[in-house]
């Protein structure tokens, strides 16, 4: 579930940024090349988070929905479960990574991300032997998600220190406008988390059609609560 979110919107993030980053590079247009890495993280944070959010408090109702069935178990929801939310703690970090990747590389700089790589790897392998005594399998996913805000900060901090790239007061603006519109969001994802074994023992097509329309109602609300606190959408789409 989190491969779909990052395959389908992250990767293609990725792809749109580094052709457009490279050609400000050689134009040598500083600013429109922070506005486009500015655009690139507003977008990363509009979706990681509120998707972040999204997997890990609808983990069991998504799980018990698409898989239980058949030799998949209520106590195989449950574990995947933990798994899940674990995960789901990196997914805003993976996002940020797509972003701030090619960055570097549309600077022909591709040694500095893959020394941050490497170091994440180190640092997931070992909180691998750590969280998995505490936490079982779902340690190795927590290492993962770990592993992967550590690259996601690295890469912030490498272009900070390069003096490639500064937030500004937009995007400021634009990431507080983010934080009601995700509470607006947990509040009804909380009250889909209290329907219980609704998710369980009720026929599917009525679980599925549950899970849709919340799923669906969220979406709105999220996106309304942003547009009523000043995040302008169309500015963002244009910015492109």
């Amino acid at each position: 579930l989190t491969e779909f979110v990052l395959g389908s919107v992250a990767v293609a993030m990725g792809t749109v940024l580094l052709p457009k980053l490279s050609k400000l590079h050689v134009l040598t247009d500083k600013k429109a090349f922070e506005e486009t890495v500015n655009w690139g993280l507003s977008l990363a944070f509009i979706i990681g988070i509120p998707a972040s959010i999204g997997l890990m408090m609808l983990s069991k109702p998504l799980l018990a929905v698409l898989f239980m069935r058949g030799k998949f178990t209520l106590f195989d929801v449950q574990m995947s479960t933990n798994s899940l939310i674990a995960f789901s703690i990196g997914v805003t970090a993976y996002f940020m990574i797509r972003v701030l990747a090619p960055v570097y590389y549309s600077r022909q700089d591709t040694k500095t991300p893959v020394k941050f790589g490497l170091i994440a790897i180190g640092v997931n392998i070992f909180l691998q032997f750590i969280l998995v005594n505490y936490f079982a399998h779902a340690g190795l996913a927590l290492s993962s998600a770990i592993a992967a805000w550590v690259n996601a900060l690295l890469l912030v901090l490498g272009l900070y220190h390069q003096n490639i790239y500064k937030i500004n007061n937009l995007f400021k603006r634009q990431f507080l406008a983010i934080i009601p519109a995700n509470f607006a969001l947990i509040c009804i994802l909380y009250g889909a988390q209290q329907l219980g074994d609704f998710w369980i023992k009720q026929v599917f097509m009525l679980r599925l059609s549950a899970l849709f329309g919340i799923i669906l109602g969220a979406v709105l609300v999220y996106f309304w609560v942003l547009h009523i606190c000043g995040f302008n959408l169309k500015r963002l789409k244009n910015s492109a």
